[in-house]
């Protein structure tokens, strides 16, 4: 590293193409274009490479840290033992699982592996953070950083984490009910008031900031200009893609729903789906993979979205779409969108054709995003940045 820097960004590792020909990190070059200063970001790499080019200026690669802390685990060297009450804990965790699910988990070897990976990166992690010698620490999706974030706040550098995905009580990642966990974050940002009551996040209030969402702010601003029509797109995922695309090829069944159907595959489906879909072939609708049109032009363009759990489903009622859950496995991580917010439920096309025209919007859907997101995430770093602390949530 060249330089101390007051921000350090652990960057996400996965990049969109955006209009202006360069691959966007979502979560912090919107920021970063509209005025944070003095930051460095640390790229990881992407399925072993790096996007190219990027629209991120002040970054640099961090695959020395997490390829070269792989060396002394694969050679063998210094192998952290386990305590002997440690051990037998493991012993019985792999016993209920075996007993639960009916498979062997080696659970020993997992974290011990974990713990080696943890001695190395510690140690690098350590220096790096030393000479860098930031003021804050951001990243997104604090699971899988614990290190970097347990070498944070040892050297009581506040740590922020910026939402990216769903927070539900579901989550192992950020809810605790009944627990804590020690290498959290010591602020999260959230997109909005509706995710701070959507968990039991180990924070307090105060360190639960609503902020917005910046790239949705730039996502909307790039088509604001788009005039919706009767068209309901439907926001597919791998793991319910089957019986999702059943429900959208019986409702173009009917000749009385006078809507345009789209059908938008996610990333993990475009090379599979006419094999695990075939019926999608031959229904009166419009498939959309990685070469049409991109998720935020079909919601500004469409006013009704069927989905089970994706974050589209939330980015779309920001567009102003009415919104349906398909009742299939998982809808209940986002029931409380039902529950509270401004999506209804459906477990056929029949019960779509009578919701048409019965938007279910209230106020709770402007808690789902704040506005001014942009400038309200500079803001909040800013603040933590000049008078932020780190936070022991086990006391």
């Amino acid at each position: 590293m060249s330089k101390e820097n007051d921000i350090l960004v652990y960057g996400t590792g996965r990049r969109r193409l955006e209009p202006n020909n360069k691959f966007w990190d979502v979560y912090f070059d919107p920021i970063y274009k509209s005025g944070l200063k003095n930051y460095i970001h640390l790229e990881r790499p992407r399925n072993a490479s790096h996007y190219s080019p990027i629209q991120t200026e002040d970054f640099k690669y961090i695959d020395l840290i997490l390829y070269g802390s792989q060396i002394p685990l694969k050679l063998g060297l210094e192998k952290p033992t386990i305590p002997n009450n440690v051990n037998k804990e493991l012993i019985e965790i792999k016993e209920k699982i075996k007993n639960e699910f009916g498979v062997n988990v080696n659970i020993k070897t997992l974290v011990r592996d974990n713990l080696h990976l943890r001695k190395t990166r510690h140690f690098l992690f350590n220096k790096l953070l030393r000479r860098i010698n930031p003021k804050v620490l951001i990243i997104e999706c604090s699971y899988g950083k614990e290190t970097l974030i347990e070498v944070s706040k040892s050297l009581n550098i506040p740590v922020i984490e910026l939402q990216h995905g769903i927070i539900t009580k579901h989550h192992l990642g950020y809810s605790y009910k009944n627990a804590t966990k020690r290498m959290f974050p010591d602020y999260l940002l959230v997109w909005g008031d509706y995710w701070k009551e959507s968990a039991e996040i180990p924070l307090p209030d105060d360190r639960v900031i609503s902020t917005g969402y910046p790239y949705l702010d730039y996502k909307k601003e790039e088509h604001n200009n788009i005039n919706t029509r009767k068209q309901v797109v439907f926001i597919s995922q791998d793991t319910i893609g089957e019986e999702l695309s059943e429900l959208a090829v019986s409702l173009s069944q009917y000749d009385n729903f006078d809507y345009k159907i789209v059908y938008k595959l996610h990333p993990k489906e475009y090379q599979k789906w006419k094999g695990k879909y075939p019926n999608l072939l031959r229904a009166d609708l419009r498939v959309v993979g990685g070469d049409g049109p991109g998720i935020y032009k079909l919601l500004a363009e469409s006013s009704i979205q069927i989905g089970v759990y994706s974050t589209a489903l939330f980015e779309g009622i920001a567009f102003g779409l009415d919104t349906y859950v398909y009742k299939i496995s998982g809808w209940r991580s986002i029931e409380e969108l039902v529950n509270n917010g401004p999506a209804q439920v459906i477990s056929s096309p029949k019960q779509v054709l009578s919701l048409i025209g019965q938007s279910n919007k209230n106020e709770k859907s402007i808690h789902i995003f704040k506005n001014n997101g942009v400038k309200n995430t500079i803001e909040e770093i800013n603040r933590i940045k000049n008078g932020g602390s780190t936070y022991d949530n086990t006391k």
